[in-house]
């Protein structure tokens, strides 16, 4: 599953002759973002599975890793449903489908545009670790009549809107996952590749989100590349180079530019000095308009956890997990917004009180 790094160009300004040759396998392989995270706490519920299944314990402890499971199983489905959300009914799409295509469907491209601009995230698990994909380029029929100017402007638009429309995703994972007590953790990268016919991506992506996930993320986040930070770096920089040298004759540089800001805005530097997804700050680009709502309920599922993971002593590694997760959620909320993690705390509990 695991392939050895390899950095791939940043998307061509001129297209290769694979892109036009239909009759070879080349074809398939375009440039994908890749996204793999896992639910922490959760590799030691399914390790218990084998305690139930050969009824080595009480009945009266079966509820407990029965509890567990169901637990499971709900964020596992509220990451598949929000996945089949996005790319059918566009409900937890903040950008809007259909708003998008009315702001391009004038341009003699729409075709092209409305085809790059339909979601389409495809989503794989195994055990509890969840990889995520979607393409960034495409070599496509459709896209031969286009000049290589055309061509890397509609590159810029898909690229800008659909990593924007997965972190808006992942976000929304992140504080549901951290409700029900199995926050993600995982890693953003992008490569060229191919989906095989069992819908896995093959790609070096793969191996380094992976290894980023597995090595260096050691509390609930989400790291981002080195590699796609520049990647995503350079479009806002081409963009702001066409503006500085064609003036105003640049298409679509306010929609382009006002994306790549909100997704740079999107990343900050950890204790570590790894990038990550700011969770703290981007509650504005859920469309979440209370944001004192938002932090207490982050504040609040904290805390819980903390406490029931309190009571299990062979879980202390989870727990110390969470105590850094705290601790970095308190001085984000000082800093930016000078809240109180109490103060928070105490003001969700008090709307529970009130229900």
């Amino acid at each position: 599953m695991f392939f050895s790094y390899d950095s791939s160009a940043y998307y061509p300004k001129s297209r290769s002759l694979c892109d036009y040759n239909c009759n070879h396998d080349t074809e398939l392989y375009r440039n994908y973002c890749v996204v793999l995270f896992d639910l922490l706490g959760q590799s030691r519920s399914l390790q218990n599975i084998n305690y139930i299944v050969d009824n080595n314990i009480p009945d009266n402890e079966k509820k407990q890793f029965t509890d567990k499971f169901y637990l499971a199983n709900e964020i596992v489905e509220i990451i598949n449903r929000s996945v089949y959300e996005i790319n059918h009914s566009y409900s937890l799409d903040y950008n809007k489908y259909d708003e998008l295509l009315r702001v391009f469907k004038n341009d003699k491209n729409f075709k092209c545009i409305k085809k790059m601009l339909k979601p389409n995230l495809r989503i794989s698990q195994f055990s509890d670790t969840f990889i995520i994909t979607f393409p960034l380029t495409y070599h496509n029929r459709e896209f031969r009549n286009l000049s290589d100017k055309e061509y890397n402007e509609l590159m810029h638009i898909n690229v800008l809107i659909n990593v924007d429309r997965i972190l808006r995703l992942l976000i929304h994972i992140f504080n549901e996952s951290l409700i029900f007590g199995s926050p993600i953790r995982g890693a953003i990268s992008y490569s060229g590749g191919k989906i095989m016919k069992n819908g896995m991506f093959y790609g070096p992506a793969l191996a380094e989100v992976h290894y980023l996930e597995s090595k260096m993320c050691n509390y609930p986040r989400m790291i981002i590349s080195d590699k796609f930070y520049s990647y995503i770096y350079n479009v806002y920089e081409s963009i702001k180079y066409e503006q500085k040298y064609k003036g105003g004759k640049v298409k679509y540089y306010d929609t382009r530019l006002s994306y790549s800001k909100r997704i740079l805005n999107s990343f900050i530097f950890d204790t570590d000095r790894f990038k990550v997804i700011d969770f703290i700050s981007c509650y504005d680009n859920c469309g979440l308009t209370d944001k004192e709502k938002y932090f207490s309920s982050i504040v609040y599922s904290i805390s819980k956890n903390i406490k029931i993971y309190k009571k299990r002593r062979q879980d202390h590694k989870i727990l110390t997990k969470y105590f850094k997760l705290r601790n970095i959620v308190k001085k984000r909320l000082k800093s930016e917004f000078n809240l109180s993690f109490d103060d928070l705390l105490l003001m969700h509990k008090e709307s529970l009180k009130n229900k």
